[in-house]
């Protein structure tokens, strides 16, 4: 159920006394063999001459048109009919429902078009079916709804079990005068979500180890008011805890034990709720590695305010950390650069070598088209000859529109499929460990649905289904997300796209880990609207959007061997950590994509950010890096500018990139 092609896209132009004209017919798209172009002329059959041309001029890559010239005869066709076909199957998806529907051009009469379900390498005959007539002046459309729903009752009438059709089409002139001059626009229409509604397992495989001081709190009532905060001998607060992060927490009734981890022994643990708050606290104690219990000291210190006081001397030294490394990789474009953005005027043309990129653990590396800008095999393999151990990542290029147009158009769905799989083997197979659908999705793929004033271009091509299925006036309603109501009736083309391609990638490709780099929902990423236990992945990529401290739950395992989540102040993003995991995806495979671009202070500085990694038990993280932070003194084309690399922003970025080279080596160890 994976190569549902559309028809033939047929344009026809005629003018003058059909019987006078060779017409041309433009294909739109692109079929494996010569389709079949037949015709009556008065009671018997006339044989027509059909011959393939190029388009002139070339069209861009993946809008190949193919143009047939038909002769006619010259007394010109009487009782007639147009019988076009490509030859190629087409899957019935379970679930979908397939609309066949196109325009014809009758400057008179009354033609029927139909489809034809030929079953390939059947003796079955072939079967004519679904009809629908149409009579004018002009140019009309017509529908044949439900091609799904004629092939299953056929499948039992003519006893055949396969969901595998060739389809044709045919126009047949109900008149004895020339009906049909030209028909148009022929496609299939997919409506209703392609594959079922998929859900992994929900189970992490990885639970950060509780080797770090817990507060404990026990309380009974309603503790989603409940706030704690250490305070050191200056009285300055940190924030420690909020009861509002746990579900179980609001209820009046219950019985509640948090965690909280410490970084360092407080002097002081304050915890507050409101006057009315109906929670009860039992002793507030801390937990240490070891599983020793330390019981506080409370105090009020206001009508809602309890302090609980500790004696850092009596609970000792905390425990050193023994964090696992973890994988440092990068991400950049492996081919020539020409952006004055981001290069100094002496190195205006700069292409990354190998060389630069062999001492990371693994890399990320970008590709657009099939050619120049995709890494080469030789590339590649230089870069695993440098380094075995090296993880070549390929991110697969993300296209404008390409979701709803691979969910509607089943021959562009192969064409992408077709694409990604040239990309893989230019680079080479062996050398190629994983791959990612497209990077920071959905934003790129559905480019322009966010943030801007007008929809953008491609959206119209996706009016008539919308407002059909919907019943809604599809508008633009505001610059932040555009139209709602669109990017819920998306949702599940969306979902259809990444199962359907890695699906597709997997089969090609059994080895080959497919990651996911989607932004999940609630992220606060604005592009998307998923879990990750709704998309099919061998793991998953997600990433930071600057430094925010907040409070997060992480399932941790306390000496006792049992799991329990505590709350940790961190940035905000590792709580999509969390998410992942509990999907079910391998922490094996989850990758961290940080930031390098700015200063610390705007974003964290990368090592921080490989810290905190580290500290939750991730395996994997890369950083963007802007391009100047790879150039060398000799990737200068003027030797006299030489030392613009050595100038800022070129100084800094190189000086990042280094600092996470000398931290990989110092997890390492000597």
């Amino acid at each position: 159920m994976r190569t549902l092609l559309p028809l033939i896209l047929i344009f026809a132009t005629l003018s003058g006394a059909l019987a006078a004209e060779a017409p041309t017919l433009v294909f739109r798209e692109s079929c494996d063999t010569a389709p079949i172009l037949s015709f009556w002329t008065g009671n018997k059959p006339a044989q027509s001459e059909v011959t393939l041309a190029k388009a002139d001029p070339a069209p861009a890559e993946g809008e190949g048109h193919i143009k047939l010239t038909a002769q006619w005869p010259e007394e010109g066709p009487g009782y007639s009919y147009w019988n076009v076909t490509s030859f190629q199957p087409f899957e019935l998806l379970k679930g979908v429902k397939y609309t066949f529907r196109g325009k014809v051009f009758c400057p008179g009469g009354t033609v029927q078009p139909k489809v034809m379900f030929d079953l390939p390498g059947s003796k079955v005959q072939p079967i004519w079916h679904g009809s629908a007539t149409v009579k004018g002046d002009g140019c009309l459309e017509f529908t044949i709804p439900d091609l799904s729903a004629i092939a299953e009752a056929l499948s039992v009438k003519e006893k055949w079990d396969t969901d595998t059709v060739n389809l044709r089409t045919i126009f047949f002139n109900l008149s004895d005068k020339p009906a049909v001059f030209a028909v148009d626009d022929l496609q299939i229409l997919a409506e209703g979500t392609a594959l079922p509604q998929f859900v992994r397992e929900q189970k992490a495989d990885y639970v950060v180890p509780a080797d770090f001081p817990l507060l404990r709190i026990q309380a009974t009532g309603d503790c989603s008011a409940l706030t704690a905060v250490t305070s050191d001998a200056e009285g300055k607060e940190q924030p420690l805890f909020d009861g509002a992060l746990y579900g179980e927490a609001a209820k009046a009734d219950g019985e509640h034990t948090f965690y909280a981890r410490l970084t360092s022994i407080p002097r002081q643990v304050i915890l507050r709720a409101p006057k009315d708050a109906t929670c009860k606290i039992a002793p507030v104690a801390i937990v240490m590695p070891g599983g020793t219990v330390h019981a506080a000291t409370p105090g009020a210190l206001a009508a809602s305010d309890i302090a609980y006081t500790f004696d850092p001397q009596a609970l000792g030294p905390i425990p050193e950390r023994k964090l696992p490394p973890i994988r440092v990789g990068v991400y950049y474009a492996p081919y020539a650069i020409n952006d004055l953005g981001h290069l100094p005027s002496s190195a205006w043309l700069y292409t990354p070598r190998p060389e630069t990129f062999a001492p990371f653990d693994f890399s990320v590396i970008q590709t657009q088209t099939v050619g120049s800008m995709v890494p080469t095999r030789d590339f590649c393999a230089k870069l695993k000859q440098l380094n075995s151990n090296h993880r070549i990542i390929l991110r697969l290029a993300p296209i404008t529109g390409a979701i709803p147009k691979y969910f509607f158009e089943p021959f562009y769905r192969r064409g992408l499929i077709e694409y990604y799989t040239d990309l893989i083997n230019n680079a080479g197979a062996e050398n190629v460990y994983a791959v990612t659908i497209g990077e920071e999705e959905n934003g790129n793929f559905v480019s322009g649905l966010w943030w801007r004033d007008t929809p953008p271009d491609w959206i119209e091509a996706y009016r008539v289904p919308f407002e059909r299925e919907t019943g809604k006036k599809l508008t633009w309603v505001n610059a932040v997300c555009g139209n709602q109501d669109f990017l819920e009736w998306l949702r599940p083309k969306i979902r259809f796209f990444y199962n359907d391609v890695y699906t597709q990638l997997k089969s090609r490709f059994p080895e080959l880990k497919v990651l996911q780099y989607l932004s999940i929902a609630r992220s606060g990423a604005g592009i998307s609207w998923h879990e990750p236990g709704e998309i099919m992945a061998d793991g998953w990529v997600y990433w930071n959007f600057g430094s925010k401290h907040e409070l997060m739950l992480v399932d941790c395992q306390l000496a006792t061997g049992e799991t329990v989540p505590v709350t940790m102040l961190l940035d905000g993003t590792f709580k999509n950590l969390q998410r992942v995991r509990h999907s079910g995806l391998p922490n094996e495979e989850i990758y961290h994509c940080g930031f390098a671009h700015h200063e610390a202070g705007k974003f964290y500085d990368i090592v921080d950010q490989i810290k905190m990694l580290r500290d939750l038990g991730l395996r994997n993280s890369f950083a963007f890096y802007g391009t100047g932070a790879f150039l060398r003194p000799d990737d200068c084309k003027d030797p006299a500018k030489v030392g613009e690399i050595d100038q800022e922003p070129y100084k800094s970025l190189r000086n990042r990139l280094e600092r996470a080279l000398d931290y990989q080596k110092e997890m390492s160890g000597p």
